[in-house]
């Protein structure tokens, strides 16, 4: 039950960050619609404008996958440091390597999902 449920906890908290990516990146392309469309007049195909938003939206993303996962990594060590005796089953525990790469998939879908909405 314990690893189980780390890993339910883990998921859990990955969705709303990967909700407000989503939301950001669809913000940022809208307001940037004037951009595109100016791009798009001087002679940008629409693939190479599919290509930067692409990019743009998985460097964001990527970068807030990072910091995400190692802040989950930190927050859990300081857990487990501070509750030693508390929480049975925590010396168990951890983090399972499975659900980071379920949350990497899932903002690499949301990045072609969200990113190449606009174009």
């Amino acid at each position: 039950m314990g690893s189980g449920l780390s890993e339910r906890l883990s998921s859990l908290s990955d969705f709303p960050r990967e909700c407000a990516g989503a939301a950001l990146v669809l913000v940022r392309s809208t307001r940037r619609r004037a951009e595109l469309a100016l791009r798009h007049a001087l002679g940008a195909s629409r693939q190479r404008l599919l290509r930067l938003l692409l990019t743009e939206g998985l460097l964001l993303r990527l970068a807030g996958g990072a910091m995400s996962s190692t802040l989950a990594l930190l927050t859990f060590e300081l857990l487990r440091a501070q509750a030693q005796g508390a929480l049975p089953r925590l010396a168990s525990a951890s983090i399972d390597s499975s659900v980071l790469l379920i949350a990497a998939l899932g903002t690499l879908i949301s990045v072609l999902l969200f990113s190449a909405l606009p174009a």
